[in-house]
């Protein structure tokens, strides 16, 4: 009996610790769960600066980064020899060896002259090559199916290329979760 009035304190002591143990545990995930919201909560509102500002670049900044975007490009692929480019007043132009591709922005710009802001709206990228032309929404796409373009080497003319890039670029790799 003696030894039986030892283990109840233990015990009680036991289910305290536990119970204290449940309570920081639930406490700690709900945290983790604000915490995890406020983080998306303010990536999305980045990701909604970063769309308002683009509407306030110009064409002639957007030219400049598609610009730079081709010539750090070229770089990565280890300046392959044929390829050159160049930047013109509203198009990048790119050398290759199957031929001229110019790239160009299509953007809606508007001045208001009662504020003298300009306003800009949807864009476009066109990829204009001997064949025909591509159209684009985002520059990231546009970049993508150079990149591929330029990696692959073919001799074939530069359209059907482009064409057939554009669909292996936009492919998901099946990496992505």
């Amino acid at each position: 009996m003696g030894s039986l009035f030892a283990w109840i304190p233990a015990l009680a002591i036991v289910v305290v610790g536990l119970i204290f143990c449940f309570r920081m545990l639930k406490r700690g995930l709900s945290t983790m769960k604000k915490y995890r919201k406020g983080h998306f909560e303010h990536i999305s509102a980045q990701e909604q600066q970063i769309r308002e500002d683009k509407k306030n670049i110009s064409a002639s900044e957007h030219i400049h980064v598609a610009y730079a975007a081709i010539v750090d490009l070229l770089r990565l692929e280890g300046d392959r020899p044929g390829f050159s480019v160049t930047r013109q007043a509203s198009a990048v132009l790119l050398k290759t060896p199957r031929g001229d591709i110019r790239i160009r922005l299509n953007m809606r710009e508007k001045i208001l002259h009662s504020t003298g802001r300009v306003l800009h709206g949807r864009t476009a990228w066109w990829l204009e090559y001997p064949d025909g032309i591509e159209e684009f929404s985002d520059l990231v796409e546009l970049m993508r199916t150079l990149a591929a373009y330029i990696r692959s080497g073919s001799d074939s003319g530069a359209g059907k290329s482009i064409r057939r890039m554009r669909r292996v670029a936009l492919k998901p790799t099946g990496n992505a979760r």
